[in-house]
């Protein structure tokens, strides 16, 4: 039987004949609770006109139809039916990408933070996307060498915890009953280990990464960062947070009917922002969070470009990426030989 990587090249190999590539695609993976569902609706309304400029847009619309069915479980629950939909998703994919191209789009958008990894596995592993590099590795491998930027959003690690922590709750998802907050907490891997997964796993590709606190509910500014300038449509600003955590009421209410009489406990019975960390575990991730920016703002921007801060000018939004680079010419452990900054 033909395995996945086989199978992939086979398709790309027949797609190539006759066919010159011109399409340019860019992935948008994330991460969970950083504002990309809000993000993928603007895409969703801002499609169109982006489409007149040369440039189509796949969000969870469209790679949650089945497109990605067999891409997007994790490692440990791949089976040979898991195995035969991926191969049937490359092909579909592979389809649409050479339709895209005859069409004459210039560049493919895709927003789907599950290409990451998703926050179920987070919260079961007490730790950031723990399978990325495996995860992305599928994605580099489908996509090819058409993909010129992966773009990825961090956001404070507390915050992103309390966040899934709200959604999983409100949503009914059982594991958020046994969190370990010392786990979390404590937890070794960061965001500059996922950037460095993804680095392995794109290779030479270049990666751009906004800090969420600097451009939260900033259409224009993240659509910039993530075409690699200027938005070439004026983006649609959003009134409303797609999938935001619901406040403390809401949550106790839910913990209660769940009968989660120890969670309940924790959760505050005025309408507030439910805070699950104590103030050690609070000062820990901050601490942890500055280190992650210090070093995203250190790299070659060559090969990432780190979006921490953002200036208003007549024009719109300029983006400013790695201010600090040349203080220290660190790089990726990555498959390119170099070293960690």
């Amino acid at each position: 039987m033909m395995t996945l990587q086989e199978h992939i090249q086979a398709t790309m190999a027949f797609a190539r004949l006759g066919i010159g590539w011109v399409l340019d695609i860019i992935l948008h993976v994330g991460a969970h609770r950083t504002g990309s569902t809000s993000f993928q609706n603007m895409l969703r309304c801002t499609a169109p006109d982006l489409r007149k400029q040369g440039v189509a847009v796949w969000e969870t619309k469209h790679t949650r139809d089945g497109r990605f069915a067999g891409l997007v479980c994790p490692k440990s629950q791949i089976t040979d039916k898991t195995k035969s939909a991926a191969m049937k998703s490359t092909t579909h994919i592979q389809f649409e990408l050479d339709r895209l191209d005859g069409d004459g789009v210039k560049t493919l958008v895709v927003s789907e933070e599950n290409m990451l990894g998703q926050m179920r596995c987070n919260l079961a592993a007490h730790e950031l996307y723990p399978d990325a590099r495996f995860r992305l590795g599928r994605f580099s491998d489908v996509f090819g060498d058409r993909v010129s930027r992966v773009v990825l959003a961090v956001r404070s690690q507390d915050a992103v915890w309390r966040s899934a922590l709200s959604y999983g709750l409100n949503a009914g998802l059982d594991l958020v009953a046994g969190t370990d907050f010392d786990a979390l907490a404590n937890a070794k891997r960061r965001w500059r280990h996922v950037v460095s997964d993804m680095s392995r796993a794109f290779g030479s590709t270049k990666l751009a990464v906004w800090k969420f606190e600097a451009f939260a509910g900033d259409a224009d500014g993240q659509l910039a960062i993530v075409l690699g300038g200027k938005s070439p449509a004026k983006a649609r600003l959003l009134q409303n947070q797609h999938h935001a955590s619901p406040n403390a009421v809401a949550l106790r209410k839910r913990a209660v009917e769940r009968g989660l009489w120890n969670l309940a406990k924790t959760i505050p019975e005025f309408p507030a922002q439910w805070q699950p960390f104590n103030t050690t575990q609070l000062a820990g991730f901050q601490a942890a969070y500055a280190k992650d920016l210090d070093w995203l703002s250190r790299q070659p921007a060559r090969e990432l470009e780190y979006y921490g801060t953002k200036i208003e000018d007549k024009n719109g939004i300029c983006i400013q990426s790695n201010p600090q680079e040349n203080l220290h010419r660190g790089s990726f452990d990555d498959k390119r030989g170099q070293r960690m900054g």
